[in-house]
């Protein structure tokens, strides 16, 4: 799509946590790459008792670059995160 003058990609930024039918949270967080750092852009949380999680958000992208997406997933006694890297180009 179009932003003002500026390309852009919408994406959905989505992650899941799933076992026994427990409190759990998902964190779903989107960064870009700036040189040796991640630039954090934005993120969306969610939390459940319910055997799986999901959440999601949609995001615009306006600059071409490297992305990582975390997904990171809590229980009472674990939790664990799943990086994901995209090339973007606009």
């Amino acid at each position: 799509g179009l932003v003002g003058s500026e390309m852009c990609i919408e994406t959905d930024i989505q992650g899941r946590a799933f076992g026994a039918a427990e409190s759990k949270t998902v964190t779903v967080t989107l960064y870009k790459q700036s040189g040796s750092k991640w630039i954090y852009i934005d993120s969306v949380s969610k939390t459940g008792t319910t055997a799986s999680v999901s959440v999601g958000k949609y995001v615009s992208i306006t600059e071409s670059g490297t992305y990582k997406v975390e997904v990171h997933g809590t229980t009472h006694n674990s939790e664990g995160t799943v990086p994901y890297y995209y090339d973007v180009t606009i």
